[in-house]
């Protein structure tokens, strides 16, 4: 009975929102819709005043179209969500009142276009399997994001490129298609498929990797990127034959 009641209890905390990790914020404009959920499609909760002071989460919520949400808890105790740059943190203002500043509602890349290029290095640890050996190289990308939409997630969806290899025993040149999995959050998930040839051995290689995206910024015209990934390429014709497995990291630059 007492562990019923103690579970009972942890359950009313998470739902009544006692754990909501908060600051406070001020709203900047007149009119601010105040969401269901991180969309500006999900259904309305309230219309608040400029001035309004709340709470809000401490971390930001990314929908598919690029902007920034943060939760927010309106004073009759509903929670809903509003854009990042309709409010202004506490922090936030203090810092623009030390520089003389006030802060101005609208998204920070308003006129900026998204990036569509990516260029990356990467350094990579692993071994080949059929000889035992272990493997040290780098890895060097270029890739594109193809047009599917002009900005937001599909905008970054799909790119493809080349990439390069440094492998001792049979350096690789190969094509790249990219995939990224939208998340909420700033990291994002990446899967690459690659398709190319031992410059040494003449044979075709394929492979792929998996791995995450952070990037080095809140906003996404250009910026770095910090990435992390695990992949596996192997010789599909000719010979000798390879089998090589390596974790990477490194860093990109999105433009």
């Amino acid at each position: 009975m007492r562990k019923r009641l103690c579970f009972l209890f942890i359950f009313w905390v998470f739902q009544s929102g006692i754990l909501f990790a908060s600051q406070r914020a001020k709203i900047l404009q007149n009119n601010v819709e105040v969401h269901e959920a991180a969309s500006s499609i999900s259904p309305l909760v309230a219309t608040l005043p400029k001035g309004v002071i709340l709470s809000v989460s401490s971390n930001l919520v990314r929908d598919e179209q690029e902007l920034e949400w943060y939760k927010v808890k309106l004073p009759s105790g509903v929670y809903g969500y509003v854009l990042s740059h309709e409010v202004a943190t506490f922090e936030d203002l203090r810092a623009f009142s030390d520089v003389g500043f006030a802060p101005i509602a609208g998204p920070p890349d308003e006129g900026v276009a998204p990036w569509g290029f990516v260029i990356r290095g990467m350094l990579l640890g692993g071994a080949e399997f059929f000889s035992g050996s272990l493997e040290w190289a780098g890895e060097g990308e270029f890739s594109f994001c193809l047009p599917l939409a002009s900005h937001g997630y599909l905008h970054r969806f799909l790119s493809l490129g080349a990439n390069y290899i440094s492998f001792q025993n049979d350096p690789i040149a190969s094509g790249v298609l990219v995939f990224r999995i939208y998340q909420e959050s700033r990291m994002e998930p990446e899967i690459r498929l690659r398709l190319g040839t031992g410059l040494q051995s003449s044979s075709l290689e394929g492979g792929g990797s998996i791995g995450l995206n952070y990037p080095l910024s809140l906003y996404y015209g250009t910026h770095f990127s910090f990435y992390f990934e695990v992949s596996a390429m192997t010789t599909l014709t000719g010979s000798p034959q390879f089998l090589h497995l390596w974790g990477s990291t490194g860093l990109g630059l999105h433009f």
